[in-house]
């Protein structure tokens, strides 16, 4: 995965994160995902949406070719229970907002990890949002099942409906690629 910081001057945080081909034979564009990343953050929360003791995190996931809505609406809200959950200090900013809009600019058979990678990226970029552990999101390409990992290899979300559990291996790979993405991304 490549990213790149910054492309919004009006956001708190932003990455463009896009996949690279893993070899040779997967050149079709098609296959690799991209997307825009924007954090927004922390600001007043409005009404129904605040809660006293903790950040609401809301993502919003606005695709470029099919009207809002329906899967990505579901997809956002699954998101946003994992960031929640497992990334952002929640309690570090009560009555607050942290919201997170995702641009898909290509969905391939990745988008959920590649988006779930560059919105932590965003969050670290916003600086200001406490991060209660680093996380990465891998997918299968072979059944696109997809999980989230913390940095020590605990596999925090999964979602692996249509085949079988990660190789243990694979999820370490990721972590130290990830890990070497962070170091090299803030130096």
């Amino acid at each position: 995965m490549k990213v790149e910081f910054g492309w919004s001057k009006r956001a708190d945080g932003s990455c463009t994160a896009w996949e690279e081909p893993k070899d040779f034979s997967q050149t079709d564009p098609k296959l690799l995902s991209q997307v825009l990343v924007a954090v927004h953050g922390p600001c007043p929360v409005k009404g129904k949406q605040e809660i006293t003791d903790r950040a609401t995190v809301q993502v919003i996931l606005q695709p470029l070719n099919y009207p809002p809505g329906g899967e990505s609406d579901l997809w956002a809200a699954r998101l946003g229970e994992v960031l929640a959950s497992y990334v952002v200090d929640v309690k570090q900013y009560p009555r607050s907002l942290i919201q997170i809009a995702i641009q898909p600019l290509n969905v391939g058979p990745s988008f959920i990890s590649v988006a779930v990678n560059a919105s932590f990226l965003a969050l670290l970029h916003a600086a200001v949002i406490p991060i209660s552990r680093p996380i990465v999101a891998l997918s299968t390409d072979v059944y696109s099942n997809f999980y989230i990992c913390a940095s020590d290899g605990t596999i925090l979300f999964e979602d692996y409906t249509r085949g079988a559990r990660p190789d243990m291996g694979m999820v370490g790979n990721a972590i130290s690629d990830l890990k070497q993405l962070y170091a090299s991304s803030f130096e």
